[in-house]
């Protein structure tokens, strides 16, 4: 698994989503209560972006027609069958991480190259 480095801890407000670009790959970046969650970032419903969705209780609301995925499993809580993929993330110091399967330089939507694939930060913190 690579480690790549997608955001400051301060890019995702609480209760918020971010997109993050990996390569071809895009990414919806969560935080709630604290916690950092990612997921891909695109409904499997009709492709509405995840990151724009509201959160609560530990599950994002699609904001076109309101599926729902579980923030740490990607599952659809009305419909089991309906899910999204996941990702670990993890703290250190003021920078998120996730772990994908091979995986390019990271952009943040409109611009900035935020990090390397296994780009390590020299703080270990892994409290989320």
């Amino acid at each position: 698994m690579a480690e790549v480095r997608v955001a400051n801890v301060s890019d995702v407000p609480e209760g918020r989503g971010i997109v993050v670009e990996l390569g071809e790959k895009r990414l919806a970046l969560f935080r709630h209560q604290g916690a950092f969650f990612a997921m891909d970032e695109t409904c499997p419903h009709r492709g509405g972006p995840l990151h724009e969705g509201f959160v609560q209780d530990g599950v994002v609301m699609c904001p076109w027609h309101l599926w729902q995925f579980d923030l740490r499993s990607g599952v659809s809580p009305l419909n089991p069958l309906s899910k999204v993929n996941t990702y670990p993330t993890r703290v250190a110091g003021n920078d998120v991480f996730v772990e994908l399967y091979s995986i390019g330089t990271c952009k943040k939507r409109g611009g900035g190259e935020t990090g390397e694939v296994g780009e390590k930060s020299s703080t270990q913190d892994d409290s989320q």
